[in-house]
């Protein structure tokens, strides 16, 4: 299934991901499944884990550590944390030092 989120005006971001057939149990409408708010809810889910994890750390200066994690679309146009790196469309990796 090809999802289509208009993330400008003159740009259709296609996205190729598996249509979902689970019930959505989120409260309220929102813009957790909005198609033309993918990118943007990617970019927060990502932000939200990095600042999160960056905060749990407390790493000496000779430390560094380094996470990867993927990020999935669904056909509703969710976005959540794919079960391994090669679950998803967006593949991210954070460096801490």
């Amino acid at each position: 299934m090809i999802l289509e989120s208009r993330i400008d005006p003159k740009v259709l971001l296609l996205i190729d991901c598996e249509s979902s057939a689970g019930i959505d149990k989120s409260e309220g409408g929102g813009s957790h499944n909005d198609p033309d708010k993918v990118l943007e809810n990617v970019r927060s889910v990502v932000q939200s884990i990095s600042s999160e994890l960056a905060a749990g750390l407390s790493l000496t200066p000779a430390q560094s550590v380094q996470i990867a994690f993927a990020v999935r679309v669904n056909g509703n146009g969710s976005v959540v944390v794919a079960q391994n790196l090669d679950g998803g469309q967006f593949q991210v990796t954070l460096k801490v030092a």
